[in-house]
């Protein structure tokens, strides 16, 4: 128990020391282009096909000079139907960004930048007409790159767009441990202010 407290203090501490080192905050809306890997139960063969919809939205804090960090809180939604199989997958969790500004006027402004997460995730699969679902947790990783536009001076609204890639494995227990990877190209619009 007095583990679990001090773990807890730990992270506390550290989100606050990194809010009040945060120059944006930002609002983020993801839609993914991800293929997926997954081995449904009472299906003969794997499936490895594109989600038929994928978004993700996301809130997060920013440091901003040349060397960018990030922590955000970020929730998927994505579904797949054919045949065979249907299947509704959501993940909700956090990740940490890495990265450098290249910085074209006060303005205006590309960001390159890494990131890592892991996500508590459900999976509900319908297999003709047999519902299965199960709760995990996954890993992702991905690199991002993002062109931001600052409006006003000295802060103010941020508005930007940008792309990336990502993969994210995960495993669920279905009739057995069934492993679920993702990976693909994702678009996403950002609007934000800075302090």
């Amino acid at each position: 128990m007095m583990c679990r407290s001090l773990v807890t203090v730990v992270v506390l501490v550290a989100v606050a020391s990194m809010a009040s080192a945060a120059d944006d905050i930002r609002l983020t809306y993801h839609i993914g282009m991800e293929e997926f890997t997954f081995d449904p139960p009472g299906v003969a063969d794997e499936k490895e096909d594109q989600f038929d919809e994928s978004r993700r939205i996301e809130a997060g804090l920013w440091g901003v000079e040349r060397n960018i960090w990030g922590l955000a809180y970020i929730q998927q939604d994505a579904e797949y139907a054919d045949d065979d199989v249907s299947l509704d997958y959501r993940a909700m969790g956090g990740r940490l960004y890495f990265g450098q500004a290249y910085r074209f006027s006060s303005a205006l402004a590309v960001e390159f930048i890494s990131f890592a997460g892991w996500s508590h995730t459900a999976i509900d699969v319908d297999v003709a007409g047999v519902d299965r679902e199960d709760n995990s947790w996954l890993y992702e990783y991905g690199i991002d790159l993002q062109v931001l536009f600052q409006v006003g001076r000295g802060g103010g609204l941020v508005v930007g767009a940008g792309g990336g890639y990502l993969f994210s494995e995960g495993e669920f227990e279905l009739d057995g441990d069934r492993s679920f990877d993702q990976q693909g190209w994702t678009i996403h619009a950002i609007a934000g202010w800075r302090f």
